[in-house]
């Protein structure tokens, strides 16, 4: 597999942004009354939930006190449940494809959390078709999937605690990997633009971009020690990032060049400090 290194890129900054056609909203709001459980499961929360923009589709996972996840399909224009899967482990639902055919899923056991599989929606309901293990060995610690990103119908990032890495989901082969520098414990902080297939990811001090068609990595921005990122955003045009420090600032930058064009103390503007906290550009 080919190695992501920081290093190649440092000081350069040469993006070019897609022009890109916005993707239209869903128009109107729907709401979706969730199922009562099973009376053998008793309780459920909403662990989490996905959305396909492109074809409007919700997936919704459920989770009890037993080892069971549940797995509702919606059609999000009008509520109508699509597909339902029950499954005797815990998974956690990390994405679902452009096309709303697909579902990504990862481990959610004390011992199964290096795992991650692929699901297939269908009338016929959601069918397991294939999954591989994260895991080199096994006293990797630091194995567990964080998050996970389709990138096509072939490739997804997976993002465990100190490791990036691009799969092929039709072999389960690595096509590339790189180790994650943090600053401190806490889940990976990046921003993925699945229309220009741009990856924004903190590694230590450095901002860097890849460019998943190309499969390369094509800028890298060295950070001052009160500008770590806590998160980041892409402008939905993917023409700025944005980012918040853990100094609670908020920091823009042009995606093109690499510079800063505007900073805000949301100390001032009365948001409150969180060691990590997630950004969305929705308009």
């Amino acid at each position: 597999a080919k190695i992501w290194l920081p290093g190649t890129a440092s000081g350069k900054w040469n993006l070019s942004v897609p022009e890109l056609a916005p993707i239209k909203p869903v128009e109107n709001a729907t709401r979706i009354e969730l199922p009562a459980p099973a009376e053998k499961h008793g309780w459920e929360k909403l662990y989490s939930l996905r959305l396909s923009e492109s074809k409007q589709r919700v997936m919704v996972c459920l989770q009890g006190i037993s080892s069971h996840t549940r797995l509702l399909l919606y059609d999000a224009t009008n509520g109508k449940q699509l597909g339902q899967a029950d499954f005797p482990e815990k998974y956690n639902v990390l994405d679902i494809s452009d096309d709303g055919e697909q579902v990504l899923v990862g481990g959610n056991n004390y011992n199964d959390r290096d795992f991650v599989e692929i699901w297939s929606l269908s009338p016929r309901g959601i069918i397991r078709e294939r999954g591989w293990s994260n895991k080199r060995d096994r006293s990797d610690f630091w194995s567990e999937v964080k998050a996970g990103i389709f990138v096509d119908d072939k490739r997804v990032l997976i993002f465990q605690a100190e490791r990036l890495t691009l799969w092929n989901t039709v072999t389960g082969m690595p096509l590339a990997v790189m180790a994650l520098k943090r600053i401190s414990f806490g889940e990976p902080v990046y921003a993925y633009h699945p229309q220009a297939k741009l990856l924004a990811v903190q590694q230590g001090r450095e901002l860097c971009v890849m460019e998943m068609n190309k499969g390369e990595l094509v800028a890298s921005l060295t950070l001052s020690d009160d500008e770590i990122p806590n998160a980041v955003a892409w402008r939905p045009d993917a023409k700025q990032l944005a980012l918040r420090t853990t100094l609670n600032k908020l920091l823009i930058l042009d995606a093109t060049k690499g510079e800063r064009v505007r900073e805000v103390d949301l100390n001032e503007v009365a948001v409150p400090y969180r060691s990590t906290s997630k950004l969305d550009w929705p308009t």
